[in-house]
């Protein structure tokens, strides 16, 4: 402690000492060069900032339906870099970006309990499913499926430029309400109740929260399920 406390004086002298000399040397040259030193630190602060990756959260424009199922997602885009700064140089990609989903009433009350939050599922992962085959009786075989969380992940990279859809919400054709969408449901024959997400027929908001290098970017969405699955969809708040 008292080594670092040391060096920080020391370095205040030298600083002090420049600064005095250079002044009594040749005072407006000496201005100068600190003025341009300062404004090149603050263009090069400027660019940093720029080269970090810049998260928007929007929803998806036409949510898909498969197999009768109707999924609602939203898109996490890692902006490209503005003009001219993209013709000389590129947005960092966005590394390791992971997403949470927290689900609350339209009054903004939690519907599941304290600090439980769904793991966001990126909807062009794999599924967490491997096909295994079984023998039948009478020598027949079959192949059913095996939950395995190996096989996906919750964390990807994202250019920039580029974006990538994560899962919210899905709802079956004959169904009134609808669930969070992950990879700890997907064919698993008994999902402990912790990693269920069922939402009854109503309206609901859905905070979504996506980390990236240490920050994170939240953006809000009302999810309209009191209507037919026609018109179940996202809003954005």
């Amino acid at each position: 402690m008292f080594s670092k406390i040391t060096s920080y004086l020391v370095s205040f002298f030298v600083l002090g000492a420049l600064l005095f000399f250079g002044a009594k040397a040749d005072q407006k040259a000496y201005f100068g060069m600190l003025f341009g030193a300062a404004f090149t630190a603050f263009i090069a602060i400027c660019v940093e900032h720029e080269l970090r990756p810049q998260i928007r959260i929007t929803k998806e424009t036409t949510p898909p339906i498969v197999n009768g199922r109707k999924f609602l997602r939203v898109r996490v885009e890692n902006r490209a870099l503005w003009w001219p700064l993209k013709r000389i140089m590129d947005r960092r990609p966005a590394q390791q970006v992971r997403a949470w989903i927290t689900f609350l009433t339209e009054n903004d009350n939690l519907v599941f309990s304290e600090g439980r939050r769904m793991i966001g599922r990126w909807a062009d992962t794999p599924e967490p499913v491997r096909p295994i085959s079984a023998n039948l009786p009478g020598g027949n075989r079959t192949v059913t499926l095996l939950w395995d969380l190996s096989l996906t992940r919750d964390a990807i990279d994202i250019t920039a430029g580029s974006s990538e859809l994560l899962d919210i919400v899905m709802r079956g054709p004959n169904e009134n309400g609808c669930r969070g969408w992950h990879n700890r449901i997907i064919q698993r024959a008994d999902p402990p109740p912790e990693e269920q997400f069922n939402l009854e027929k109503g309206r609901y908001n859905a905070l979504v929260k996506v980390e990236v290098s240490g920050r994170s970017v939240e953006a809000r969405f009302r999810i309209v399920c009191d209507v037919g699955i026609g018109d179940f969809r996202l809003e954005p708040l």
